[in-house]
């Protein structure tokens, strides 16, 4: 892995969680928006159809993840395997938060879970992540 692909890649990944969890189709970016196809398909979508379906988020369009299947861009394409990696919610959060105080700066990042009842920070780290 370059620098250059590491910090492509760096806000679009994470190592939270340990186990497996769902992709927010709410809140995912356009170049993770462009990973969701077919089953049997191994490309990205296009650019402009990506942007197409953050637009119909936007719009209140997709709304659900039987929404976005249901778009024109992936309707009748075949999603059993997708569908159950997908979701509406998020439990895992990242808190970056800056305070400047007396003319000092300091920098918290936490990362935050979300349980059934109750928010835990599972990680903290001053400066950097």
């Amino acid at each position: 892995m370059t620098p250059e692909i590491y910090q492509a890649l760096a806000p679009l990944v994470t190592v939270w969680p340990e186990r497996n969890t769902r992709l927010n189709i709410l809140t995912a970016p356009l170049p993770v928006l462009r990973t969701l196809n077919a089953d049997d398909q191994w490309a990205p979508l296009a650019v402009i159809d990506a942007e197409r379906l953050v637009e119909s988020r936007r719009e209140g369009g997709i709304a659900q993840v039987a929404d976005l299947l249901a778009d024109p861009i992936l309707a009748g394409r075949s999603s059993a395997e997708l569908e159950p990696l997908l979701d509406i919610r998020s439990d895992w959060f990242l808190l970056d938060a800056s305070v400047e105080l007396l003319d000092r700066q300091r920098h918290l990042f936490t990362v935050l879970h979300r349980e059934t009842d109750t928010t835990v920070a599972v990680f903290r780290s001053e400066g950097e992540l």
